[in-house]
């Protein structure tokens, strides 16, 4: 075997002649598509974000050209230090943080004053994230799911299913009609909802499942339990008003989609080239129609919002008590109580924004430093990386649909939630459980070296 492939390596040179101009070609394409997209961005928070949304987003006349050079060298650093042909769930998290909100947060740092010293906690975090991946091993284990943690499983959605259903005729009286104006009036109902502790978490673990389980189900043609799945979905956006149930089954739906109508070696292509078009659709639409909707929930909310809160909590604990988890399940363990009576989302709300009801929910560098000062900016990247691995090995044998409509959720998950809270409350560690006890295809087990068979 051995002999014959390095025969094929010697007298085809035409072909690989073609495989590496085409990898080059592809790197090219990518590297035209990063270039745009940064851009466009810096166009819509100069000339969109400042104007429409001046009194959140700042701009500074006193940002050189020197501050725009270090943004893209690192822009082009991370890009290059990406894996853009694997994808593991590490990287398709990671390729996703990176459109979503590192690019963003470097557009910010061209036009907002910030400290010198957040400028180089932002850069480390990020460098370290990014070259711990490329250095850290994966885990070398194989886990075959049996026929008794496949009903398992399914036993448990339906019981989440139940539940769902049970919350929204209880407590929010079956309600369905929800405009997306009046979502922070039905998230306010929710948070007085009477809920016994359990149930909410139930609900949390039940909610964060879902697309998942719609995505599985998608990719082994269960059409009718697909459906039903959706639509519980739905019904989570009518309990409490969350758009994230709702924008996480689009992104499952569009995967799905998407992957029966590209090549799978192009789809990253193709999804920094929907981040650019999406991006100039809505540009085109404020510009030509006045419609900023688009701009809100795209440009304001999505990419350039989490950069600022990032800004926000800095500012805050730069000369305030860290948290050191307190407030998460690590306080918890523990018995360690926090410094602070509010919870710290409220409090950052409070400072930045005037309002303790506004929850300023943060991730990544705003959540290490908040916590654990300069000192979790080292730490906790090494921690994400393990838990990168530890995903990626539950999901090892899925389908890629699955992959992607996992990262994307979770890359919104760790942007705008604490690490800890994370893996509980927002129910990641229940996905892990779901994916290892769910049947795979083991024909698309990667390759190990060494083998332990774990039967669930």
């Amino acid at each position: 075997m051995s002999f014959n492939l390095y025969i094929a390596c010697v007298f085809d040179k035409k072909g690989i002649y073609m495989d590496q101009r085409n990898g080059l070609k592809r790197m090219s394409i990518y590297v035209i598509l990063v270039m745009l997209f940064t851009m466009i961005l810096e166009y819509a928070y100069a000339n969109i974000v400042t104007r429409y949304w001046g009194y959140w987003f700042l701009y500074s006349e006193e940002i050189g050209i020197g501050q725009k050079i270090v943004s893209w060298f690192f822009v082009f650093l991370l890009f290059f230090l990406l894996d853009i042909k694997s994808n593991t769930i590490s990287n398709c998290i990671l390729k996703f943080l990176y459109f979503i909100t590192f690019i963003p947060s470097c557009v910010i740092l061209e036009y907002v004053s910030v400290d010198v010293e957040y400028k180089c906690i932002f850069f480390l975090y990020w460098t370290i994230l990014f070259v711990i991946n490329r250095l850290f091993p994966y885990l070398r284990v194989e886990i075959l799911a049996g026929r008794k943690g496949w009903i398992l499983s399914g036993i448990s959605v339906l019981i989440f299913c139940f539940l769902i259903i049970a919350i929204w005729l209880y407590y929010a009286q079956a309600r369905m009609n929800l405009d997306l104006d009046d979502i922070y009036i039905a998230r306010v109902e929710a948070r007085n909802y009477d809920m016994p502790k359990i149930v909410s978490y139930l609900y949390l673990f039940a909610k964060a499942l879902i697309p998942i389980s719609v995505s599985v189900n998608l990719y082994k043609q269960k059409w009718v339990t697909s459906l039903i799945l959706t639509l519980v979905g739905f019904i989570c956006y009518f309990i409490e008003g969350s758009k994230t149930a709702v924008f996480s089954l689009l992104f499952v739906y569009c995967f799905w989609l998407a992957l029966k109508m590209v090549d799978v070696e192009k789809i990253w292509g193709w999804i920094a080239f929907a981040f650019n078009g999406v991006s100039i659709a809505a540009v085109l639409v404020l510009k030509l129609f006045g419609g900023i909707r688009i701009s809100s929930y795209l440009f304001q909310r999505s990419f350039f919002l989490p950069a600022i809160i990032n800004i926000n909590y800095y500012e805050f604990f730069k000369n305030s008590e860290k948290d050191f988890f307190c407030q998460s399940i690590v306080g918890k363990l523990t018995g360690i109580p926090s410094h602070y009576e509010v919870e710290i989302p409220r409090l950052i709300g409070k400072y930045a924004f005037g309002d303790i009801a506004a929850n300023a929910n943060t991730g990544l560098v705003g959540d290490a430093y908040a916590n654990l000062g300069v000192l979790g900016v080292i730490i906790m990247p090494c921690l994400f990386i393990l838990l990168l691995r530890i995903i990626d090995l539950c999901i090892k044998g899925m389908p890629l649909q699955v992959y992607l409509s996992l990262s994307v959720i979770l890359a919104f998950n760790f942007l705008s939630i604490s690490f800890f809270t994370t893996l509980l409350s927002n129910g990641v560690v229940v996905i892990l459980i779901y994916l290892l006890c769910t049947k795979r295809d083991e024909t698309r087990m990667l390759p190990v070296h060494y083998k332990l068979k774990l039967k669930i």
